[in-house]
C-alpha cells in the first residue's frame, strides 16, 4: 500500500492540477478584446465584400479543397456563439478552469481564428488562387461542372481565364491516366478528375466563349496536349469544337491572321493557324482519336458564307502544309484529317445549281464558297510542287492495282478538281453565268498559267478520271458522266487546238475524246436516254435538231452577231 501511494504521490501533488481546479469566472476590470458588437461588424462587412465581389473571387473560394465559402460560414457561426458563451459565462461567474479564467485571452484567441481566416480568404481571392491538385480534385471537378453545365457566357469567361493556370497540371494529370481499360481501377482520384475534365472542356458552350474572349486558353491546352501526343487523351471533343468556333465565328482572332499587311503581328506569328491548325500530328492524333480541329459537320459547312469558306481554306492549307513537310505526299501513312478535310471541301460545293438564271450569282455565298474551293486548290498545287515526292511516271495512264489502292496527295487534289468540275456542272443556264463559273472561275483558274510539274500530274490524272467517266457511257448512261461531258463540251469547245503549239493543247487528248464520243453516239443516247441527253447540253453549247449537230454560242457584246461554232454528229 505504502508502494502504491509512493507510485501515485507525485501524480497527485502535480502543480498543474490547481490550474484545472474550477473557479468562478471573473468578467474582465478593463479592456475588451473582440466583443461580440465588434465581431458582429467585422462579420457583417465581410458578408457585404463577399456577397458584392465579382464572381472570379467567389468562383477561387469555391475550388478550394473544402470550399471557403461554406467553410467561412461555419467558422463564422463557430467563432459567434463562441462569444457569446464567453459573455454571458463570465458574466454570471459561472465555474470555469482557473488556467480558462480570462475572458480577454480567450476572445484574443478567436480573434487570432477570425483574423487567420480572413487573410486566407484574401490570399486564395487576390494571391494565390487555387489550381489543380490532389488535395481539391473532387471540390474542382463539382464546381466547374456546375458553371458550365449552367452555362452563363459571363461565369464561363472567367472559368476559362481561371483554367488557363491549371491546364499544364490536367492535362499532365491526365496523361498518368491507364490506357487499357482492365487497369482503370488502379486509377487514383485525381486521375480520374482530370480525365472528366478534359471532357467537360469540350461543351460547345464553353468553346465559343473560349474562341471568342480567351482564345489564349486553347492555345494553353493545344500545346499541352501535344506533349502528351502518345497518350489517348478525351480532348478531341475539344480540339473539334474549338477549331470549329474559330472558323464559323467571323470576330474571332482567327480572321485576324489573313495577312501581315491588315493584321500587323498576329498576320505574322500567325497563332491559331499555326497552333490549332498547323500541327500535323496533333491534328492527325485527334482524327484518329474520333474529330479534329478540321472536321466539319456536312450540313453547316453547306451553309457557310463566302468569309467562312475562306477562313475554313486557310485553315486547311495550314494543316496540308505541315503534312506535307511530314509525309511528302505519300499514301502511307493514311492521314484520317486530310480525307475528312477534302470530304468536307467537296460538300462545300453543294447548292451551286442554285446559281442558274440568277442575276447576283457572283454575290452569292454558293458561288464564294466555290472561289474559296478553287483557291485552296490552286494553293494546295503549290505546296505538292514544293513539298510532295514526285512520281517517276507522269503519264495518266491506268496503273497497276496497288497504286490505285494507294492514292498519294496528286491523286486526291486530281480526285478533288473532279468534284469541282461535277459541282460547276450543275451551272447550265444563262450561258455567260456557266461560262464565268465552269471556266472562269473554275478551270481557266486552276490549269491557266500553271505549268509547273505538280500541275501537269495532277492535270494527267485528273483527264484520266474525267475520261473515265464519259467512257462508262457508252456501257451505262447516266447524268454524272453526261454533266461532265457537257461540262468537257462547255469549256474545251468544239473545235480542236493545234496539238503542239496554241491555248489549251495540253487538254487535246480530252477535248478529242469527248469530241469522238458525242459524234458517235449521241443519236443513240438522244433516242434511249432523251433526259440524260439533254443533261450533256450546258452553258452555250446548244442542240440543233434538224441539222443534228451540237453548236457553240458565243454570246460577245462586242461583236454584232455573236459567233457560232457547229460539230456535226454522225
Amino acid at each position: 500500500m505504502d508502494a502504491l501511494r509512493a507510485y501515485f504521490e507525485p501524480i497527485l501533488t502535480w502543480a498543474g492540477w490547481d490550474w484545472l481546479r474550477l473557479t468562478p469566472a471573473t468578467p474582465p476590470i478593463s479592456g475588451n478584446i473582440f466583443s461580440f458588437a465588434e465581431y458582429l461588424a467585422a462579420l457583417a462587412l465581410l458578408l457585404v465584400v463577399l456577397s458584392a465581389s465579382d464572381f472570379r473571387f467567389r468562383y477561387r473560394l469555391s475550388v478550394t479543397r473544402l470550399n471557403l465559402r461554406i467553410t467561412g460560414f461555419w467558422v463564422g457561426l463557430g467563432i459567434g456563439f463562441s462569444i457569446l458563451v464567453i459573455d454571458v459565462w463570465f458574466q454570471n461567474g459561472l465555474p470555469i478552469p482557473k488556467f480558462l479564467n480570462n475572458a480577454n485571452n480567450l476572445k484574443a484567441i478567436l480573434g487570432f481564428v477570425f483574423l487567420a481566416f480572413v487573410f486566407k480568404v484574401m490570399a486564395v481571392a487576390l494571391i494565390r488562387p487555387q489550381r489543380f491538385r490532389s488535395s481539391n480534385a473532387e471540390q474542382f471537378l463539382a464546381v466547374n461542372y456546375h458553371f458550365i453545365h449552367e452555362g452563363n457566357p459571363e461565369r464561363l469567361q472567367v472559368i476559362a481565364e481561371e483554367l488557363r493556370d491549371s491546364a499544364r497540371w490536367i492535362v499532365a494529370c491526365a496523361a498518368k491516366y491507364p490506357d487499357r481499360e482492365h487497369d482503370s481501377s488502379k486509377a487514383t482520384i485525381q486521375q480520374q478528375c482530370a480525365i472528366n475534365l478534359l471532357l467537360l472542356i469540350g461543351d460547345i458552350r464553353f468553346c465559343r466563349v473560349v474562341v471568342e474572349k480567351v482564345p489564349t486558353l486553347a492555345f494553353v491546352f493545344f500545346e499541352e496536349a501535344h506533349k502528351y501526343r502518345n497518350r489517348h487523351l478525351p480532348i478531341y471533343q475539344f480540339c473539334r469544337n474549338i477549331g470549329q468556333e474559330f472558323i464559323r465565328n467571323e470576330s474571332s482572332s482567327f480572321y485576324q491572321e489573313n495577312g501581315s499587311f491588315y493584321s500587323g503581328l498576329l498576320g505574322y506569328t500567325r497563332p491559331v493557324s499555326n497552333t490549332i491548325f498547323g500541327n500535323y500530328e496533333f491534328v492527325e492524333k485527334c482524327a484518329a482519336d474520333g474529330a479534329s480541329p478540321l472536321d466539319m459537320d456536312f450540313v453547316s459547312i453547306s451553309g457557310f458564307t463566302a468569309r467562312q469558306m475562306e477562313a475554313y481554306s486557310r485553315a486547311a492549307l495550314a494543316f496540308l502544309e505541315s503534312n506535307l513537310k511530314a509525309t511528302r505526299g505519300l499514301s502511307h501513312p493514311h492521314s484520317y484529317a486530310l480525307a475528312r478535310l477534302l470530304s468536307s471541301m467537296d460538300h462545300a460545293l453543294y447548292g451551286l445549281s442554285s446559281l442558274n438564271d440568277s442575276q447576283d450569282y457572283l454575290t452569292s455565298d454558293a458561288y464564294g464558297r466555290l472561289k474559296a474551293v478553287v483557291s485552296f486548290v490552286e494553293k494546295a498545287i503549290e505546296l505538292a510542287e514544293n513539298y510532295a515526292k514526285k512520281p517517276v511516271k507522269l503519264t495518266g495512264a491506268k496503273r497497276d492495282k496497288d497504286q490505285l489502292r494507294q492514292q498519294d496527295i496528286f491523286d486526291k487534289l486530281a480526285g478533288l478538281i473532279f468534284e469541282i468540275v461535277l459541282a460547276a456542272s450543275d451551272v447550265s443556264s444563262p450561258a455567260w453565268a456557266a461560262w464565268t463559273v465552269q471556266h472562269n472561275s473554275t478551270w481557266g483558274q486552276i490549269f491557266g498559267l500553271r505549268k509547273t510539274k505538280a500541275a501537269e500530274i495532277i492535270r494527267l490524272r485528273l483527264q484520266r478520271l474525267m475520261y473515265e467517266e464519259i467512257v462508262r457511257m457508252s456501257v451505262t448512261p447516266n447524268f454524272k458522266g453526261a454533266r461532265i461531258l457537257g461540262y468537257c463540251l462547255n469549256v474545251l469547245g468544239l473545235t480542236l487546238p493545234d496539238r503542239r503549239k496554241g491555248y489549251g493543247r495540253e487538254f487535246y487528248p480530252l477535248q478529242l475524246m469527248a469530241l469522238r464520243w458525242v459524234k458517235t453516239n449521241y443519236r443513240k443516247l438522244l433516242n434511249d436516254h432523251p433526259n440524260v441527253a439533254a443533261a450533256c447540253i450546258l452553258g452555250s453549247v446548244s442542240y440543233d435538231a434538224e441539222h443534228h449537230r451540237l453548236v457553240s454560242t458565243d454570246f460577245s457584246k462586242i461583236r454584232k452577231e455573236p459567233n457560232r461554232e457547229y460539230f456535226e454528229l454522225d
